[in-house]
């Protein structure tokens, strides 16, 4: 019988056109190689499991093709093809650089809380496509997650929907009184069986990881799966959620809340549909734009002020002068007037005059009212999730 942890190895063909080349990772389903496609010569991730070993695990492994198949979204690892190569059962899918998140919080223990909630975004957008196309996960946890990078940027991935449940697709349906799941994120209903698994259960899974990734360690602290199981269904969740190392407001979001207000209020929020990527762009763009929007503006404000006072000094300058009344007038009225005259004109350019802090008042008006515009984002529709 085949060791299912050691199946594949270098220059192996798979389904006459993958050409095994290095092992990138290899746990309990098997092993994930780097392959080359031998026509196209592009490279793939291949997942291979002998179907000697274990009926259970082929069905897992072609449950996982089924179900990601059925998800196009850029947080969903692509799945491209499926089949079997002798007693090898395989899934070839998309080649990601970088890390899991698991890998990631074994290197840094914690994340910081913009972090946290740009990933939390990411496998939140994955998983409500997911949901629109009646597939759940199941099995979200930090070894699940892929942190891909590529252009400069980063965008986390949910992967492995090895135990998924759908309504839509036959056979993905779990017997009654089964517990499937990774025991530490697994919810209430999931333990106590006593109630349908639906949405909820990923959006449970997902607070659990966000606690992970803000304290650096899970909301429960047990010996055994039965001291564990005691805590999800008891109201461990709830004091966890009053820990003094979380930051302010996020004790109430692990409840139910809203994660970008508590954790990252500058961060924008924009339509899922973007992407991480995209979020972090229109970040640094907002505020380029709104740096040279202040800056213009202000340029304006002291140009116009420049031209007014050219203009009033124009204007004074050719002014014709008032001729002096022939009538018998007293000559001290005509001096009277005169100096009147000399007093009042430059009385009146100095009116016209704007002073520096008239265009300082200006400029900053102009700025404020600019700022106020920028910050005026619309919110997406998307954080039925608090998210």
């Amino acid at each position: 019988m085949a060791d299912p942890s050691i199946v594949g190895r270098p220059g192996l063909l798979v389904g006459g056109r993958y050409s095994l080349e290095s092992l990138l990772g290899r746990g309990a389903m098997g092993e994930v190689w780097k392959a080359r496609h031998t026509t196209l010569g592009t490279h793939v991730a291949v997942k291979l499991v002998a179907t000697t070993s274990d009926a259970e695990t082929t069905t897992r492994l072609l449950t996982e093709a089924r179900a990601a198949a059925a998800i196009v979204s850029p947080n969903v690892v692509r799945i491209y093809d499926h089949g079997n190569e002798g007693s090898l059962a395989f899934i070839a899918m998309e080649l990601c650089l970088g890390e899991t998140l698991s890998a990631r919080l074994r290197r840094t223990r914690k994340l910081s809380p913009q972090e946290t909630v740009l990933i939390a975004r990411d496998i939140a957008q994955g998983i409500s496509i997911a949901h629109r196309a009646g597939i759940i996960h199941r099995d979200l946890k930090p070894d699940n997650v892929f942190l891909s990078r590529g252009d400069g940027v980063e965008i986390a991935k949910v992967l492995d929907f090895g135990i998924a449940k759908s309504v839509a697709i036959p056979g993905m349906q779990t017997q009654q009184g089964i517990v499937v799941g990774t025991p530490a994120y697994l919810s209430r209903e999931q333990v106590l069986g006593n109630h349908p698994i639906d949405e909820q259960t990923d959006l449970w899974a997902l607070s659990i990881v966000i606690f992970e990734c803000i304290a650096g360690h899970l909301p429960y602290s047990a010996a055994t799966i039965g001291e564990l199981f005691v805590q999800i269904v008891g109201t461990a969740r709830e004091g966890a959620a009053r820990s003094p190392e979380l930051p302010p407001g996020f004790g109430v979001w692990f409840l139910r809340a809203d994660l970008t207000r508590v954790l990252a209020p500058e961060l924008p929020i924009v339509p899922w549909e973007m992407g991480t990527s995209a979020i972090r762009v229109a970040h640094a763009r907002r505020k380029s734009v709104a740096m040279w929007v202040i800056v213009t503006l202000a340029a304006l404000a002291v140009g116009l002020c420049v031209l007014v006072i050219n203009e009033a000094t124009k204007g004074s300058a050719q002014a014709p002068s008032q001729p002096v009344p022939q009538a018998a007038t007293p000559p001290t009225t005509v001096d009277a007037t005169a100096s009147a005259t000399a007093r009042a004109t430059p009385s009146a350019v100095a009116t016209a005059e704007p002073t520096a802090s008239t265009i300082s008042d200006a400029t900053a008006s102009a700025s404020a009212s600019t700022s106020a515009s920028v910050k005026a984002r619309p919110r997406g529709g998307y954080n039925r999730w608090g998210l």
